[in-house]
């Protein structure tokens, strides 16, 4: 387990993908995708194994007291380069108020001390001003 300043994360699992049904909704259409709780419960399951069967993808969740506040997932992981590419998924519930943030610092630590990665990279949507400003003070 991982421990920030106000979250910890560790690898997630598909009792935490189950929790995600309970997060309020994104209100910008945008954002859709990531509302879990339209998610029918069957494709819940396939869900987590599309996203964790790859070696080259890892997923941990974000737990504030012990809950499950979102996820953040490393892509495109090449153990060779010692690269890979960042993204984050909060309930938005807790979104603004330095969760996320938490989150980022935490990981980018574990992974360039402790992996030793050289090269973290992210794509975001430039309609996405929120995440663009988080990215932006974590080191973006």
């Amino acid at each position: 387990m991982l421990v920030g300043k106000y979250v910890s994360l560790r690898e997630l699992i598909l009792k935490d993908v189950y929790t995600f049904k309970n997060w309020s909704k994104h209100s910008s259409y945008l954002l859709l995708d990531y509302n879990f709780n339209e998610v029918e419960e069957k494709n819940i399951k396939e869900w987590f194994i599309w996203k964790t069967h790859s070696p080259f993808s890892k997923y941990y969740v974000i737990l504030k007291d012990s809950y499950p506040i979102g996820y953040i997932s490393f892509k495109n992981i090449s153990y060779f380069l010692k690269s890979a590419s960042l993204g984050i998924a909060l309930n938005p519930s807790y979104i603004n108020k330095g969760y996320g943030g938490d989150a980022i610092k935490t990981m980018l630590k574990y992974f360039f001390e402790q992996l030793k990665f050289k090269k973290i990279t992210l794509k975001v949507a430039s309609y996405n001003k929120r995440a663009l400003h988080l990215y932006e003070k974590n080191w973006f």
